[in-house]
């Protein structure tokens, strides 16, 4: 039976039948069963939450009594939002997508196993998962993409990109104060590990640096900070940026509260000002080379230059 739903999976992936697709198929009908809440089109079933309070290890069974006829194919959103007794999930082989926000604030999950034919983790799918120190993927994992804030505030100490993976969303790993470790797995052609940080694999696009770590080295590639990259990181003390930086996304160094010096080795980034503000609140040190444009409009506003004005906050330029 289980090869048989092997080979029926594969066939439905290899045809192009996507997780997106099958969830937005319509629901026509729903109800309970197997102590679930469900919905389904006829073809499909949609998980949408525990029919009383579950808690514990809970299992998601593959095909619920109730539609025998359709697998379990996606985890809805929110599905399990603040759920505060699971400790452990165990997903089925049938499921291809976990939605936004769907084990959100589950304080006491402790372990996820990503079944091989998930293609999508939602935004904050795992979001404020403080307790959740274990997330595994089978091998030959078919995941394509990872949600915005998907792991944000998890517990975990290691994490591995699948091979599969094409896109990561911003904030992902945000605040995982214990993350120490970022690897990704060595067929991907989409992302790499460089000095402990993630990077698209041209190097161009810096995604996010471990929170656990204290010490970024930021390649001579990068022309770019993805959004959040730093954010909630209190180790760190000091960055340097290369030349060829061009841009820093939004709160790339917000939560940084032990960051009292950065260096820039080029041109004022875009985005730049905006960015640095909240570095700027805690009285962090710039330096820059001055020859090097766009830093007159930084020295120019009294937010950053003037510790007299009332609404200055101290930031100091060399």
């Amino acid at each position: 039976m289980k090869s048989k739903l092997k080979a029926l999976l594969v066939s439905v992936l290899t045809a192009g039948l996507a997780f997106t697709s099958l969830s937005s198929a319509g629901a026509t009908t729903s109800g309970s069963s197997n102590g679930f809440d469900y919905s389904t089109d006829g073809t499909t079933v949609t998980i949408e939450g525990c029919t009383n309070a579950c808690s514990g290890a809970l299992t998601i069974p593959e095909y619920l009594s109730a539609t025998s006829d359709s697998p379990v194919t996606y985890i809805a959103d929110e599905a399990f939002l603040n759920n505060i007794n699971i400790t452990s999930v165990s997903l089925p082989i049938t499921l291809f997508a976990i939605g936004d926000g769907a084990f959100e604030a589950n304080f006491a999950l402790e372990s996820i196993s990503i079944p091989v034919f998930v293609q999508s983790i939602g935004d904050r799918a795992f979001y404020d998962t403080r307790a959740l120190t274990s997330v595994t993927f089978e091998e030959n994992s078919n995941l394509v993409s990872i949600g915005n804030q998907a792991f944000q505030s998890a517990a975990f100490s290691t994490f591995t990109i699948p091979a599969s993976v094409e896109t990561i969303g911003t904030n992902v790993f945000t605040s995982a104060q214990n993350l120490t470790s970022l690897n990704v797995e060595n067929e991907n052609t989409y992302f790499k590990i460089e000095n402990n940080s993630l990077l698209s694999i041209d190097g161009t696009n810096y995604i996010a640096y471990p929170c656990g770590l204290s010490s970024p080295i930021i390649p001579d590639t990068v022309t770019y900070i993805e959004i959040g990259a730093f954010y909630g990181n209190g180790n760190i003390t000091s960055i340097t940026f290369p030349e060829s930086l061009q841009e820093i996304g939004d709160s790339a160094f917000a939560g940084n509260d032990s960051l009292v010096g950065i260096v820039f080795n080029g041109d004022l980034p875009i985005g730049g000002p905006g960015a640095l503000y909240s570095f700027a609140y805690f009285g962090g040190t710039l330096y820059y080379l001055t020859f090097r444009s766009g830093w007159d409009e930084v020295e120019a506003d009294t937010e950053y230059t003037d510790p007299q004005d009332p609404d200055a906050v101290g930031l100091t330029l060399h």
